[in-house]
């Protein structure tokens, strides 16, 4: 029986189904070796701009050293145009792009630097600090109304400011924090003028904890708060008759800059020539000029102080007659040295020598006035000159030693540096003679005659 034909094709025989992790693995093998080579071709890229941010930060710190200011100023602005500075970092550079604009006379910039510090994270100290300098760049480009209201809206958002002012020169708080830095910057210079060799730190550390100890002094804290009173307010009438933008100030602000540069020059080169010093030095120096180190006369001593004339009279009076009723004594905060200020009342010769003069326990025999006041003392104890040890004396005998140090050094470096920084002289009658060879660095420093100032 014939059968129907089938036409049906085939089937195509399936293949055995493989797992669905090796394409997956195909595809994340593909791109890794892609991600590779990107990197690689961009890596030359990123290398190139961090050497290029490195290079710029570099040339604008040696700008700044050499006060090149406006040129520093430039480089730190393509710093930011190529750096990706986070928040803090890009504050802190703007901050030290206006310092540098505003040294170099460009205010107007310098302002707009300050500015857009306030909107930056920055440490509350430094900004602060732009805010004066924003207000010393709108007084020098004359602009006193824009200033004002700087200044006003300082004051009345900075409230921590304001709760610890203890006084007010049109608008701008003085706090203790002026009164400190007024301090300490005098007796920086003081430590200074004495001769002693001290690194900066050291010396800043030393200033710091005399200006906080001095401060102690209510009379003392309130003639240093008289000083910047004054100095304020005569800055502001400065400023009114358009002293900022002179020419004479220009010309004296860069001289203030070279001598403080210069400075500092001799002082890191008078640290370095000191440390060549040791015990033997110091020992042998002491020996050679005990008569120098000697400690004068101290007095421990109390006063009383009066507003007028009659009043001290007739306390002096009951206070000699050995009465303390009505006498209202104060102790001195710290004892009278025989030939050094008053403490508690000032520089004064004539009260200094009366005190010294007197034996412990006396009272003196008359009222002394100064500076509108009245007074009359008692010294509570003494103690007369003597003969320093070589340890109590070796901070002096190292600043008598260190001033030796210093005038040879200054020999040896007007030496190097004519050499190094062509100098030439035109006028012939101004000609200088040609200096002798210098001294050897480690050649021993002149021995001080006896009475010799140092």
């Amino acid at each position: 029986m014939p059968s129907s034909l089938d036409l049906s094709l085939p089937e195509t025989p399936q293949r055995a189904r493989r797992g669905g992790w090796v394409p997956l693995l195909t595809l994340c093998v593909t791109l890794g070796v892609l991600s590779l080579l990107l990197l690689e071709r961009s890596d030359p890229v990123v290398q190139n701009n961090s050497s290029e941010v490195e290079r710029l930060e570099q040339l604008a710190q040696d700008l700044e050293k050499r006060t090149l200011y406006t040129a520093a100023a430039g480089v730190w602005s393509q710093y930011l145009e190529i750096a990706n500075a986070s928040p803090p970092r890009r504050a802190e550079i703007v901050y030290r792009r206006g310092k540098n604009l505003q040294e170099g006379g460009e205010y107007s910039e310098a302002a707009r630097c300050f500015s857009e510090v306030q909107r930056l994270p920055l440490n509350d100290t430094q900004k602060r600090r732009a805010g004066q300098y924003l207000l010393e760049c709108l007084s020098a480009l004359g602009k006193d109304a824009a200033r004002e209201r700087v200044a006003r809206a300082m004051a009345i958002h900075d409230e921590k400011e304001q709760a610890s002012a203890i006084a007010v020169v049109a608008g701008d708080p003085i706090t203790r924090d002026h009164l400190l830095d007024e301090v300490k910057n005098q007796v920086r210079m003081g430590l200074k003028a004495q001769g002693l060799p001290l690194p900066a730190a050291q010396l800043d550390e030393q200033a710091a904890k005399l200006a906080e100890e001095r401060l102690k002094d209510t009379e003392f804290t309130r003639q240093v708060l008289q000083q910047i009173i004054l100095r304020r307010v005569l800055y502001r009438e400065g400023l009114e008759r358009q002293y900022a933008t002179t020419r004479e100030l220009t010309q004296d602000v860069e001289r203030f800059r070279r001598d403080s540069i210069a400075s500092r020059v001799v002082d890191a080169e008078l640290s370095a020539a000191v440390e060549s010093l040791g015990a033997t030095d110091i020992s042998n120096h002491y020996e050679a000029h005990r008569n120098q180190y000697v400690s004068k006369t101290t007095a421990e001593f109390s006063f009383a102080r009066y507003d007028d004339e009659a009043s001290a009279q007739a306390a002096h009076s009951l206070a000699a007659s050995g009465s303390e009723t009505g006498v209202d004594w104060q102790s001195a905060p710290r004892p009278l040295q025989e030939g050094g200020p008053v403490p508690g009342i000032g520089p004064s010769a004539e009260i200094a020598a009366h005190i010294v003069a007197l034996d412990v326990g006396t009272i003196g025999d008359r009222v002394l006035n100064h500076d509108g006041k009245f007074y009359f003392f008692r010294v509570d104890n003494k103690a007369p000159s003597r003969q320093l040890t070589l340890e109590e004396a070796s901070q002096q005998v190292l600043a008598d030693l260190a001033n030796l140090k210093r005038r040879e050094m200054l020999t040896q470096l007007e030496f190097n540096f004519r050499q190094k920084f062509f100098v030439q002289i035109y006028d012939e009658n101004l000609k200088i003679e040609p200096a002798p060879t210098p001294p050897l660095q480690n050649a021993p420093p002149p021995s001080i005659q006896p009475g010799a100032s140092p």
